[in-house]
């Protein structure tokens, strides 16, 4: 029999899902080796054929992201997860969760959102959650099958991973930004930072909008000194072979995860939640938006990656599915 994947990156004009993708998809991989794999977009709303198609499968699994929410719409196409009440009925139980997270602050969750989890949920198997938060929201809906295991992309970057990453500043480096998250002043501000600190810079545009945005915040002599690189994952991953002496800085959190996966010493620009509870859980180098005199000491002083990933956690978490591989 097959597992379905609902996937994160099918349809998507941010290049970040493609690196959580990346990561779920190696796990179950590790998870199921003889299993085949079907995916379906989390984007989209499925039509009945698929939705029946899934609810068949052996195993149904939802792959990171910040797909949960204290609003869930009655219809799937309102959600950002594009599954309503229809889809959860025919799920019934049937959806594990790999890595999600909750999508920002909010408040608390409406009766409809409850009933939405409970339908749709494995009320039997673990649910993997990306953060304390994310946690902590299901378990106010009444849903206690929950772990903390952190997103997938962490998974990898073990005390051995992180010994191999450079403490001391590089010679270049490579940036982001947030399309949906603009700050021109404090984005502008650690642009001409970057251009102090750094020899050569690199930009990744890992969403639709991001060379737009950047355009908006540079002159033409300044945006002259900056490589572009292109928005696959693909060049993203080619750069880390390609370029030498690399350091990341920016404001997209899994550009700065992938940085880590490629043994570069990465320093987060925290925008949102998903920065800021990964921080707090798990040690990543983050800072919030708009302390400049603070990146800028600790662009210049070096650290130790050290990243806490919950090995026990995760380990709990595949150990459910023993016998079903």
């Amino acid at each position: 029999m097959s597992i379905s994947i609902y996937d994160t990156y099918c349809g998507s004009t941010n290049s970040g899902d493609a690196i959580i993708m990346d990561a779920v998809n190696k796990q179950l991989d590790l998870v199921f080796p003889l299993k085949h794999k079907v995916s379906y977009p989390t984007h989209y709303p499925l039509g009945l054929k698929a939705v029946k198609k899934i609810r068949k499968s052996h195993l149904n699994f939802v792959g990171g992201s910040n797909l949960l929410n204290s609003r869930v719409c009655f219809r799937g196409k309102k959600n950002q997860w594009a599954v309503g009440f229809l889809e959860a009925n025919i799920l019934k139980n049937k959806s594990i969760l790999l890595g999600c997270g909750w999508n920002n602050y909010q408040k608390p969750s409406t009766t409809k959102t409850r009933m939405f989890y409970h339908k749709i949920l494995s009320d039997v198997y673990l649910h993997s959650v990306r953060d304390s938060y994310s946690e902590k929201k299901l378990h106010e809906l009444g849903i206690f099958n929950t772990i903390n295991t952190g997103c997938p992309t962490l998974w990898g970057l073990t005390p051995t991973h992180c010994n191999t990453i450079p403490t001391k500043k590089a010679d270049n480096v490579i940036f982001t930004l947030t399309d949906y998250r603009k700050s021109s002043i404090e984005d502008k501000n650690m642009i001409h930072l970057l251009f102090s600190a750094y020899e050569k810079l690199y930009f990744w545009i890992q969403g639709s909008e991001d060379l737009a945005y950047l355009q908006t915040l540079l002159t033409g002599t300044e945006l002259k000194k900056i490589t572009l690189i292109n928005p696959s994952l693909y060049s993203y991953d080619q750069l880390f072979i390609d370029a030498n002496n690399l350091d990341y800085v920016g404001t997209r959190l899994h550009a700065g995860i992938r940085a880590i996966q490629k043994k570069c010493r990465s320093i987060i620009i925290g925008i949102d939640n998903r920065a800021i509870e990964k921080r707090d859980d798990f040690n990543l180098m983050v800072i919030e938006r708009g302390n400049t005199e603070k990146l800028s000491e600790i662009i210049a002083a070096p650290f130790h990656t050290s990243i806490q990933i919950p090995t026990d956690n995760i380990d709990k978490w595949k150990a459910q599915f023993n016998g079903s591989q």
